[in-house]
């Protein structure tokens, strides 16, 4: 029995270290991989694979898996060697996110305004919505003052239909008079709603704008100028995408995109930070801090990046 406890205890021990392996597989082969990938950087594929695909951005699942290639290939060009791989069941999820913020962008180009991250796209909306705001302002003043008016000739209207009731009744040609009051009265409640409908939808649009306006000045960089919504917010800082390592995994989250070009270099942007490069200061790159480029190619700056990062000599 003595010579069998030690073998007891050994087998107790494996089988321990067994359900701890298969309870903490998923966090011990991430720990693996990331102690290996830093001796040995780029020297196996990141698997990736689709995760959220919200169809309402118009856009194709077999189109997005494109923008996704060629994204990916971008980055593998200049070492040589495939640098990201697609997979069923690839740990690198890539979601494609329809929230308020896309919403906003869709909205207005209905409404015929061109949405580009550029100094053009800028001012031009920027000059709508302060037309659009002033406009606002003068109509909602006028609404307010209408709204007072019309709740004081209601007061006054319950105040004699009150007295005469008090009275036992009003006599015929009173209760006429009356009854053409609140007439009058409900058609313009009808009108005061109408406006408010009208003044609601210049709120949305405005806010719209104000979401884009944002959005476009931190593109470009212009930090001193924010706008404020008119009536509630929705949220965080706009971000059109951003790639997020945590406890739960690793992922890509695309927010927003103006065309198929924006959208192949935002999805180069976040590959680009799971390769583990960080932000440039070189607005020619595509890891600039800043989306405000107009190209989906490598510029010499992220070639180089990405060549010292995988230990690739010249």
């Amino acid at each position: 029995m003595k010579r069998l406890l030690p073998v007891l205890v050994n087998i107790l021990l494996l089988a321990a270290l067994a359900v701890f392996a298969w309870r903490f597989r998923t966090e011990i082969v991430s720990g693996w991989r990331l102690a290996t990938d830093r001796v040995w950087p780029c020297s196996r594929p990141i698997a990736y694979s689709l995760g959220t695909f919200d169809q309402q951005f118009g856009l194709s699942r077999k189109d997005f898996l494109a923008s996704l290639a060629t994204a990916t290939a971008a980055w593998s060009q200049p070492v040589g060697r495939p640098l990201f791989a697609a997979e069923a069941d690839g740990s690198l999820k890539i979601n494609l996110i329809y929230d308020e913020r896309q919403a906003a962008t869709d909205r207005l180009k209905k409404l015929g305004f061109d949405i580009r991250n550029s100094e053009q796209s800028y001012d031009a909306l920027k000059a709508k919505y302060e037309t659009l705001k002033a406009s606002y302002e003068t109509d909602k003043t006028g609404h307010q003052t209408a709204v007072a008016l019309f709740e004081a000739a209601r007061r006054d209207y319950e105040k004699q239909v009150q007295a005469w009731n008090e009275k036992g009744g009003a006599p015929r040609p009173e209760f006429e008079r009356l009854n053409v009051l609140k007439a009058e009265l409900d058609a313009q409640a009808a009108r005061l709603n109408a406006a408010a409908e009208s003044l609601n939808k210049i709120v949305a649009e405005l806010n719209d704008m104000v979401t884009t306006l944002n959005r476009l000045a931190r593109n470009l960089n212009k930090t001193a100028e924010s706008y404020n919504e008119l009536a509630g917010s929705r949220g965080e800082e706009f971000q059109e995408g951003r790639f997020v390592s945590d406890a739960g995994g690793q992922r890509i989250d695309i927010y927003e995109y103006d065309d198929r070009t924006a959208l192949t270099r935002v999805l180069m942007h976040e590959f680009g930070h799971a390769l583990g490069l960080d932000h440039s200061e070189s607005p020619a790159d595509i890891m600039f801090r800043l989306n405000q480029g107009a190209t989906d190619k490598l510029s010499v700056g992220d070639a180089a990046a990405i060549r010292t990062k995988c230990r690739i000599s010249e």
